[in-house]
Formats: structure tokens, C-alpha cells, sequence
């Protein structure tokens, strides 16, 4: 076999383990993992997939952001379908981003505070602005992610259409609509001609 054939990426994160006192530099991420969680109509999560997205400068454009939005917005098939047969559709609820940027010097003082301050690393972000990812420990990188969720709503297959001109059934009735038009008096005559003198 030649080394072209082999995947040796896990030698490479072994040694930068072993090594991890000298390599605590925090590096841009290449690629994070994306979940996308699908919440059902009773409020239990449905569905959970999960995918890999592109790291670029350190932001996920938000052209990626829609079309995984747009991708994820209706399922059909084995694992979209309403008992009924009908595809399900989702609306967006969140975007949640987790990144840990920790620095090194504080790794062994958020080990021994139990990781309290985990909250920190979760970030909200708007669907309209590219989301930035901080550089960070390499052994970070695996847990770095961003989260869609997904909401179920109600479709409506054959909506009820009211028409708006009832026929049939009813004696179509007429009603005069009455308009009056008053005419000025003379005294508001006199008014307006006086402020156009002027």
C-alpha cells in the first residue's frame, strides 16, 4: 500500500497529545460539525442529523447557513413522513453555535471548577450574519459545533376557500349606497378667498 492509501490523521492528533504542553496554541478550525435537530409537534425531538461544513477564514458564510435552512425545511420520505404519508415541514427556531476558545493557561482551572462555566461557549447567532468561528485548542476542535433547530408547524392540505361572492342559496339582495354632497356656503367661500389674497 502506498502512503496516499493510508489515513494517518489519528497518528498525527496521537503525537499532538502526547505533545500537548508544547502545542496548546490556539488554530483556526478547518471544518466544524453541523446537528440538525428536528423538534415534533409535542415538543420531543423527532430527529437528529448531523453533517460537516467548511471552516473559510474562520466563518461559515451565511449562503451555506440558508441552504442548510432551505435543505432542512421540509422532509419527505422514510424518515419525514407524517403517519398519514404526507411530508412534514419545519420552520427555524435557532442557530446555536458552541465554540471553545479557552486559552491553555485556563484549561486546568475550568477542569477543576467542573466545567461550571460551560454556558460561555454557547452563542446565539441571526440566520442573516455569517457565523465566525474562534480559533481553539485542537483538542476542542471534535466538540465544536453549530446547532439547527427545527420546529414542526402545522400544514394545512386542503384549506377551506370562503367565496367572496355568495351564490346560490341566498336572494342576492341590492342596497342603494346614499351619498350627499354638501355644497360650501357662502361665508366658507369667502374664507378660502381671503386666504388665497393673501
Amino acid at each position: 500500500m502506498l502512503d496516499n492509501d493510508l489515513d494517518i490523521s489519528w497518528i498525527e492528533k496521537h503525537n499532538k497529545l502526547h505533545t500537548i504542553d508544547k502545542n496548546y496554541c490556539r488554530e483556526p478550525m478547518e471544518a466544524i460539525n453541523i446537528h440538525s435537530i428536528f423538534i415534533n409537534a409535542q415538543n420531543a425531538i423527532e430527529k437528529i442529523s448531523s453533517d460537516k461544513i467548511d471552516v473559510v477564514d474562520s466563518k461559515v458564510p451565511k449562503e451555506k447557513i440558508l441552504k442548510i435552512i432551505q435543505d432542512n425545511k421540509s422532509m419527505s420520505g422514510d424518515d419525514g413522513l407524517s403517519g398519514d404519508g404526507v411530508g412534514v415541514k419545519y420552520k427555524l427556531l435557532d442557530i446555536i453555535v458552541y465554540n471553545v476558545d479557552l486559552e491553555a493557561q485556563y484549561i486546568q482551572e475550568f477542569v477543576q471548577n467542573d466545567g461550571m462555566d460551560t454556558g460561555r461557549f454557547f452563542k446565539i447567532c441571526p440566520i442573516v450574519d455569517d457565523i465566525v468561528i474562534m480559533p481553539s485548542i485542537f483538542i476542542f476542535h471534535s466538540l465544536n459545533a453549530i446547532y439547527f433547530v427545527f420546529q414542526e408547524i402545522e400544514v394545512v392540505l386542503n384549506p377551506v376557500i370562503k367565496p367572496i361572492l355568495k351564490i346560490g342559496g341566498e336572494a342576492m339582495k341590492k342596497h342603494t349606497k346614499k351619498v350627499r354632497i354638501c355644497e360650501p356656503s357662502e361665508r366658507s367661500k369667502n374664507k378660502t378667498k381671503y386666504l388665497r389674497d393673501k
